[in-house]
């Protein structure tokens, strides 16, 4: 056999062949350090409900700030005791629309269901006339619950209790999602401090609606977003929709996701007074980095990372549309 039949030989036993040529690819990047370079597209997991949850409700002070508050036992109503009815989709449970009507308790008395077990049963006064709720439950089982949501209302007194916790006190607001007198949804400021003019019945699902105020002018903000009162030209008046006290699960408007109890700018001395009017009117703009975007517009729905030329580029993408670019950690680009 000649040198050149050997060499032949030599070459292919020392060849990859397509299944040798996977094999080692797969070693060299199961090798490959973690901080080597991207070589495509990545696209972070999206952000979760349970995800922005676990972020908000990292043990806060705001956490228990409102304890001890919720509606009263079953077993301890009495006849009278008062709700307000919150929401048009009370004609479901009651036949009537009586949205922002007060509702009170008359009696509650026992009936057999449809599927033939006992169910109690609740009636109310009401400003157009008796009207009844069928709990599902037995009336043994209604006097053992520590509560019960009548659908649509709130309870009176859980009102006055978070008046009586809140009304006069001034927090910090975290949220720019504002409204007027109708319910009517407006672009405000955040960690601007407000004062709790009232505690009322809320809206749907949020059985509270607090009514707020804060002093104008803001110190490097322009415009004063709010309500405005001929009897009162030094401050601004807004809405926020709040969730019953200590319910946490489903929502983003417990107290805690409304309000801070200490100054939220004492938490970020490095970031710029511009930038933080920006942050305070919801507002990005070139050169902000990552956690100052966060604080003004608040967690993306999805990031994207890719490399570029000038180094790597990352895509924020919001629910309404908004993206923001950042290069390097800075903000380079923003548009919808």
């Amino acid at each position: 056999m000649n040198q050149a039949t050997n060499n032949h030989r030599g070459s292919h036993r020392g060849a990859l062949t397509p299944s040798r040529w996977l094999l080692a690819l797969w070693v060299a990047v199961a090798s490959m350090p973690l901080h080597s370079c991207f070589t495509g597209v990545e696209s972070t997991p999206r952000i979760t409900d349970a995800d922005l949850r676990a972020s908000r409700h990292q043990e806060r002070p705001e956490m228990t700030y409102l304890a001890g508050i919720g509606p009263e036992a079953p077993a301890t109503w009495s006849k009278g005791k008062s709700w307000t009815v919150t929401d048009a989709r009370s004609e479901r449970v009651f036949g009537t629309d009586l949205r922002g009507q007060e509702i009170t308790l008359a009696d509650i008395s026992e009936a057999i269901s449809i599927t033939g077990l006992p169910e109690a049963v609740i009636s109310f006064d009401s400003p157009k006339g008796r009207v009844s709720y069928r709990t599902d439950i037995s009336a043994d089982s209604l006097m053992k619950r520590r509560s019960l949501n009548i659908p649509y209302a709130v309870e009176n007194s859980l009102i006055e209790s978070v008046r009586a916790a809140m009304a006069g006190k001034t927090y910090y607001v975290t949220t720019s999602l504002w409204a007027d007198d109708s319910g009517n949804s407006m672009r405000g400021l955040k960690y601007i401090p407000v004062e709790v003019v009232d505690v009322g019945a809320g809206r749907g699902v949020y059985p509270l609606s607090l009514l707020l105020s804060y002093a104008i002018p803001v110190e490097g903000v322009k415009g004063t977003p709010g309500l405005s009162r001929s009897d009162d030209s030094n401050h601004r008046f807004f809405f926020l929709s709040m969730a019953q006290p200590g319910v946490a699960e489903g929502t983003t408007h417990a107290f805690h996701d409304l309000f801070s109890l200490t100054d939220p700018r004492k938490r970020y001395p490095k970031v710029s007074d511009a930038s933080w009017s920006n942050i305070m009117s919801g507002r990005v703009s070139e050169g902000m980095t990552r956690d100052e975007c966060r604080l003004a517009l608040g967690v993306p729905d999805e990031i994207k990372r890719m490399p570029a030329y000038e180094g790597m580029r990352e895509i924020w993408t919001y629910a309404e549309g908004r993206r923001l670019v950042f290069s390097d950690g800075l903000l380079i680009s923003a548009y919808r």
